[in-house]
């Protein structure tokens, strides 16, 4: 479960009905910043992917906002200050049922978490989704 694009806008593939160059169809769902904009990271994260899928492991793309939101989450300060940092990876470890072995000190070890909460949900076929499946699904 990786906080990152996996795939590329349905254009470049050939999808029908996909005219777009920049965003896939998750990306307009969840008002996202778009794969294309971000190209070093997704083009890593799709290299990551595919190494991962030629060992036999499947990966998914999350959307650490729309879980956030989901949670109802909002209202803590999700990347506001630090200071809620603590707060909000209690809340998040709650919501999973794992204790936290560490503190979290940034917020992209608050973006890891969720991750592996979402990937924890999708296991209990309790995580949320969006997107064209041929485009590419992102769970939240």
């Amino acid at each position: 479960f990786l906080d990152a694009p996996l795939n590329l806008p349905g254009i470049y593939k050939g999808i029908q009905r996909r005219e777009d160059y920049f965003f896939r169809e998750s990306d307009q769902q969840l008002k996202s910043v778009s794969p294309m904009l971000m190209g070093g990271l997704t083009a890593r994260a799709m290299k990551f992917s595919s190494i991962l899928k030629k060992s036999g492991i499947d990966c998914y793309e999350v959307h650490p906002p729309a879980f956030i939101s989901r949670m109802k989450l909002n209202e803590m300060g999700y990347k506001k200050e630090t200071d809620q940092i603590p707060e909000i990876s209690e809340k998040i470890s709650e919501i999973i049922g794992l204790p936290l072995m560490h503190e979290l000190n940034t917020w992209n070890e608050v973006d890891a978490l969720i991750a592996l909460a979402i990937g924890i949900l999708f296991k209990q076929e309790k995580a949320e989704f969006c997107g064209n499946p041929e485009e590419g699904l992102v769970y939240y």
